[in-house]
């Protein structure tokens, strides 16, 4: 009976394996090309109040290039005081900053009512962005709708990034195959998490089954960020890159009707 059954075995795991690894390869191809490119904001200048805003170069023109606008801006009242604005395809911005090594600190989060008469609240979600040799930054990131740039309150940390494959200590280094076995259990365990947290706890990633979610092209991450002119400037700072942040806002808004139309 076993000298039967033996033989079953062998192949229907081998058609098992056989058929994952056709779908895995399947998984592989490229990601869709976005919708909203770089090429899409070439003309879009907001004017707003006392400040002036110029284009910054996308490094990347493609059409899977989640970056798709970066606005220069100087405040004509305090030439001291600068912004930068960002829109990139829906991803997870602190978890971004980490890998590349920036603690990020959240400061608050807040729910305003930019568009009162079409009730629209936008989730504004503020942070310290501090670089290996010491920079801090400040961060106002929204995520907003891709078709109608309206706000919306999903949290930006519940957005998918990116193609990752670390550990959760992140000072943790692969040291081979001889420091693996000598402590196979918990280099398996390290592994394993690697793996299942890179794959955002998806099973069918985890199984390269799907492609790793990258960013979406139904939401996007709005983002105005800045450096206070001194410490007792913080709350005033602050409250400029919120009206900065939702002014600008407003002008896409605008600007997106406009173009639809």
């Amino acid at each position: 009976m076993k000298q039967r059954l033996a033989p079953w075995l062998f192949l229907s795991c081998s058609l098992v394996v056989a058929t994952w690894l056709i779908l895995a390869h399947h998984s592989r191809q490229p990601f869709k090309a976005f919708t909203l490119t770089a090429n899409t904001f070439t003309n879009f200048i907001p004017l707003v109040e006392d400040w002036s805003f110029s284009q910054l170069p996308i490094t990347a023109i493609d059409p899977a290039e989640p970056n798709i606008m970066s606005l220069s801006g100087k405040c004509e009242r305090e030439p001291d005081r600068m912004a930068t604005i960002r829109l990139v395809h829906g991803y997870n911005m602190p978890m971004c900053m980490k890998i590349k090594g920036y603690t990020v600190t959240p400061i608050r989060d807040t729910i305003l009512p930019v568009n009162p008469q079409r009730n629209e609240p936008l989730r504004i979600q503020y942070w310290r962005v501090t670089s290996s040799t010491g920079e801090t930054s400040f961060w106002l990131t929204s995520m907003i709708r891709a078709d109608t740039f309206a706000g919306t309150e999903t949290d930006i940390c519940s957005m998918a990034f990116p193609r990752i494959d670390i550990p959760d200590d992140p000072n943790w280094v692969p040291q081979g195959l001889g420091a693996n076995l000598r402590h196979p259990v918990a280099a398996l365990r390290r592994w394993f998490r690697s793996r299942w947290n890179g794959a955002r706890t998806d099973l069918l990633t985890f199984l390269r089954l799907r492609q790793p979610a990258w960013a979406s092209d139904e939401q996007l991450s709005y983002v105005t960020l800045g450096k206070p002119v001194s410490a007792e400037d913080m709350e005033s700072f602050l409250e400029h890159l919120q009206n900065l942040h939702t002014a600008v806002l407003l002008k896409l808004q605008e600007w997106g009707k406009a173009r639809n139309r």
